[in-house]
C-alpha cells in the first residue's frame, strides 16, 4: 500500500503539478520569495508555540490509552510513556 501511495504521489508531483517543483528559468533575483524573512529567534519561538500544545495533548491522551490497554489485556509495553518512567 505504501509503495502504491508513493507511486501516486510521484506521478502527481512529476506530471500534473510539475510547475510547483521546478524553479523558473527567468527568475528575477530582486523579486522576493513571497513573504517576509524572519529571524531564527522568531522561528524558534514559533516552534515552541507549536510543540507545547502537542506535548500537553499527548500527556492528556496517555491516560485513556493506558486504560484501554489494561481493559483489552494488551501488552503493557504498548503504552509505556517516557515521562512516567
Amino acid at each position: 500500500m505504501s509503495i502504491g501511495l508513493y507511486s501516486v504521489f510521484l506521478g502527481i508531483q512529476t506530471m500534473r503539478h510539475r510547475d510547483y517543483f521546478v524553479s523558473p528559468e527567468t527568475a528575477d533575483p530582486t523579486e522576493a520569495h513571497g513573504g517576509e524573512i524572519h529571524s531564527a529567534r522568531y522561528h524558534g519561538l514559533l516552534l515552541l508555540a507549536y510543540i507545547l500544545p502537542i506535548v500537553f495533548l499527548a500527556k492528556q491522551i496517555a491516560s485513556p490509552i493506558d486504560y484501554g490497554i489494561s481493559v483489552l489485556g494488551a501488552p503493557a509495553s504498548l503504552g509505556v510513556c517516557w515521562w512516567r518512567s
